[in-house]
C-alpha cells in the first residue's frame, strides 16, 4: 500500500489549547480539577481559567505543572505560546475578512476596479489605503462608513431597486473629480446669459464646446462621470467652494438627453442649490418634487418645448420636412424636437431617431475624467 504525501497546508479543523493537555493528564492519572488545586497550591479558580484557556500559563505556572505531571516546565510554556499564535493569527485573518466585508458592503468594488476608480489589489492593505484616500479617511483606521442616507437625494421609483451606498460613492467620486477642474469665479449673471440663448448652443455644430467653455468662463465646472449600475444619474449638480459643478454621466448617449439634462442642471443651480441644498443627483425619469419639476419646466423653457409642441398641434402626422421647419424657425437642434414630441407621446420612439446623434464623440476630451472617453453605440 502506498501512502502519498501531499505537501500543502492544511488548516486543523480544530487547536488545542494547553487546557485541553491538561484535562488528558487528570483523566489519565484519574484525578479530578479538585485535586490537582490541592497537589499545586493553585486556587481551583486558577485551575478552571486554565482548563478552559481562559488565562496565559506564566513560567511559575508552567513550573508548578511540570512537577505535578513530571513533564518539562518547557512543554507547558511552549503550548501555550503555540496556541496564542493561532489565536493572533485567527485575528488577524477575521479582521482583515471583517475589513474587506464592511468596504464591499459599502462600495461597488468591482465596479469601481472595472471604471478604474481603483486599482486592482493584490493585498488587503492596497485597497485599504484606496478606500482611505477616496473618502479621505487617513485618520480614520476604523473606516467608519456613514449609515445615514442623502437628506436631499431623490428617492427612486417604487419599482426600481437602487443602491443608496452606491449613490454615494458615485457623489463622493464626483467631489474628488470636482478638485482637478479649474474655472474662473462664478457670476450667475453669466450663467442666466447662458441660459437666455441656450437653444442657440443647440444648432452649432460645436455648441456643446461651446457651451461648456463658456459655463467655465460663468464659473460652473462641467465633467463627465459615468454612472454605477443601480444608480440611475443622468447628471448631477453641487457647489464645490464658491463654484457651481455640473456632471453628465452619459447614461443614455444622446445629443438630446445631453441638452435637456444640462438645461436642468442649470435650472437646479439658479434656482435651488444654496446652503440648505448643497446638491442634485437626478433620474430625469423620476421627477417626484417640486424642485425637480421646477428644474424640468426651466429646462422646457429654455429648450422651448411648449412651443415645439405648440408648432406640431395642428398637424397628424410629424414628418422630416416639419421637423426641419420648427428647428428652423425656433431655432433649436432637430433632436430635441423628436426627443420632446416622442416624450409627450406625439411621436413613435421607433420615428425620426436620425437626428440623434452620439454625444461621446460632441463633448471634448478634457472634460472626461475617466481613461475609456468613448463607448460605441447609444440608447434612442
Amino acid at each position: 500500500m502506498v501512502i502519498r504525501m501531499i505537501n500543502q497546508k492544511l488548516k486543523p479543523f480544530m487547536v488545542f489549547g494547553p487546557g485541553d493537555f491538561i484535562k488528558e493528564e487528570l483523566e489519565a492519572r484519574d484525578w479530578t480539577q479538585e485535586d490537582l488545586s490541592k497537589i499545586t497550591n493553585l486556587s481551583p479558580k486558577i485551575i478552571s481559567q486554565l482548563i478552559n484557556n481562559k488565562i496565559r500559563i506564566t513560567y511559575k505556572t508552567a513550573q508548578v505543572l511540570g512537577q505535578a505531571f513530571n513533564v518539562s516546565p518547557d512543554y507547558w510554556v511552549q503550548l501555550d505560546l503555540e496556541y496564542q499564535l493561532h489565536l493572533n493569527k485567527e485575528r488577524v485573518q477575521e479582521t482583515e475578512v471583517d475589513i474587506k466585508r464592511k468596504i464591499y458592503s459599502h462600495m461597488p468594488v468591482r465596479q469601481m476596479i472595472k471604471k478604474g476608480w481603483f486599482k486592482d489589489y493584490q493585498i488587503t492593505d492596497e485597497l485599504i489605503e484606496q478606500v482611505r484616500d477616496f473618502w479621505s479617511f487617513h485618520q480614520d483606521k476604523s473606516l467608519s462608513f456613514e449609515e445615514n442616507s442623502f437628506p436631499y437625494l431623490r428617492s427612486s421609483k417604487s419599482n426600481i431597486a437602487y443602491s443608496q451606498n452606491n449613490l454615494k460613492v458615485w457623489f463622493q467620486m464626483a467631489k474628488n473629480c470636482s478638485k482637478r477642474f479649474r474655472v474662473n469665479d462664478y457670476h450667475p449673471e453669466l450663467l442666466k446669459a447662458i441660459a437666455k440663448d441656450f437653444s442657440d448652443y443647440t444648432l452649432d455644430n460645436h455648441g456643446i464646446k461651446r457651451c461648456i467653455n463658456d459655463l467655465n468662463s460663468a464659473g460652473v465646472m462641467f465633467f463627465v462621470l459615468s454612472h454605477l449600475e443601480k444608480t440611475y444619474l443622468d447628471g448631477a449638480s453641487f457647489f464645490d467652494g464658491l463654484n457651481p459643478v455640473i456632471v453628465y454621466t452619459r447614461r443614455y448617449n444622446r445629443n438630446d438627453h445631453f441638452w435637456f439634462t444640462l438645461a436642468h442642471e442649470i435650472g437646479h443651480i439658479l434656482m435651488h442649490l444654496n446652503e440648505t441644498k448643497k446638491y442634485y443627483l437626478d433620474n430625469l425619469e423620476d421627477l417626484n418634487n417640486e424642485d425637480e419639476k421646477e428644474a424640468n419646466e426651466f429646462a422646457e423653457k429654455i429648450l422651448k418645448i411648449q412651443e415645439i409642441l405648440q408648432f406640431f398641434h395642428s398637424y397628424k402626422y410629424v414628418s422630416k420636412k416639419r421637423v426641419d421647419s420648427c428647428a428652423k424657425i425656433l431655432k433649436v437642434d432637430p433632436a430635441i424636437i423628436v426627443g420632446a414630441l416622442q416624450y409627450h407621446k406625439r411621436l413613435s420612439t421607433r420615428n425620426l431617431n436620425r437626428y440623434k446623434r452620439e454625444v461621446s464623440a460632441l463633448i471634448p476630451k478634457e472634460f472626461y475624467v475617466e481613461n475609456e472617453i468613448i463607448e460605441s453605440g447609444f440608447n434612442a
